[in-house]
């Protein structure tokens, strides 16, 4: 249970990453097009809401990936092998930087 919740979670995260470089270019936009007055600031401020709201899902995300990932070494009796993990080359911290760069 433990592992499928895990790859559930990981599994979110690009599609998270999706939804935050489009909800970038639509912020993006919103702003151009405020800025030439074809455009209400509440566009503006739903959009960057919108982006706020999907920073935030993509942190929870991680978040829990970690947790059950916490969990499910404890289960395995390897709970100290969790700070392993953050050292391998195909894991490591989530950061929203990782969001831009594919943008």
């Amino acid at each position: 249970k433990l592992y499928n919740e895990m790859v559930t979670y990981s599994q979110q995260l690009p599609s998270v990453d999706a939804s935050y470089r489009f909800a970038t270019e639509y912020l993006r936009i919103k702003d151009e097009a405020f800025k030439e007055g074809a455009a209400p600031s509440s566009d503006v401020v739903d959009a960057r809401l919108n982006l706020a709201k999907i920073k935030i899902e993509r942190l929870q995300a991680a978040y829990y990936y970690d947790l059950m990932l916490a969990r499910l070494l404890e289960a395995a009796g390897i709970s100290e092998a969790f700070s392993d993990y953050a050292k391998r080359s195909d894991e490591g911290p989530v950061y929203l930087k990782k969001c831009r760069e594919k943008t």
